[in-house]
């Protein structure tokens, strides 16, 4: 498969999973519509990367912008999904800090011409460490309503998902480089291809299938 068409099988499961959430935005609460903006967001920032990989062969500035963004709506997801977040203010912090990580990162060690692995690395953490605090949050709280009828379950899997994957996949790569098998690079990023696509086409369906007004669970006290 050469690299359009899994462009176009990419974007185009990111449109379906956008689409999805798009569905009674208006009823839905302000976690979840953050949540649909972080995918318009990112499906701008895609087809941006992919016009500036075609025409300008390197599209390394899109992500030094995209990644804190990304994570400043992540974290702002769960902020107001999580009523301990907002107490704190955890959601804030994480997305100011991302943004001040970003910029010294750029400025400092890797320019915008490269890739943005660092922040990516923190990114990566911040989401998985807030993802497992909501599950917490989610499997202490006393409703008894079933965790899998509920999208904010399935969004932190899927987050959890995605993010383990990628760090498996890495460091994968890394010991590849090391021992030079180059053959076998690029059956590896197709791995990191179809892990993109399980975590958009599941969050479509999550929004296609779930819920998306307030229930009783989220009025909870472990998520609002």
């Amino acid at each position: 498969m050469n690299v359009t068409a899994q462009f176009i099988i990419y974007l185009t499961v990111l449109l379906f999973a956008l689409l999805c959430a798009l569905r009674r935005f208006r009823q839905q609460e302000r976690s979840l519509k953050i949540i649909a903006l972080w995918l318009i967001v990112t499906v701008i920032s895609e087809s941006l990367a992919a016009f500036m990989s075609r025409y300008y062969q390197n599209n390394m500035p899109v992500y030094h912008f995209y990644a804190p963004v990304s994570l400043l709506l992540i974290a702002l997801y769960y902020h107001y999904s999580i009523p301990v977040f907002q107490r704190y203010h955890i959601g804030y912090i994480i997305g100011i800090a991302g943004i001040i990580a970003a910029i010294i990162n750029t400025v400092f060690i890797q320019p915008l011409t490269s890739l943005d692995s660092n922040l990516m690395l923190f990114s990566g953490i911040c989401i998985t460490t807030m993802a497992l605090f909501a599950f917490y949050a989610m499997f202490t709280d006393d409703t008894g309503l079933p965790l899998t009828g509920n999208i904010h379950f399935w969004i932190s899997f899927l987050f959890l998902f995605y993010w383990c994957g990628t760090f498996l996949i890495w460091a994968f790569l890394q010991v590849l480089i090391i021992l030079k098998e180059h053959e076998a690079i690029k059956p590896v990023y197709l791995m990191l291809w179809a892990i993109n696509l399980v975590k958009y086409s599941g969050m479509g369906m999550a929004f296609l299938i779930l819920s998306t007004k307030k229930t009783a669970y989220e009025k909870s006290k472990s998520f609002s």
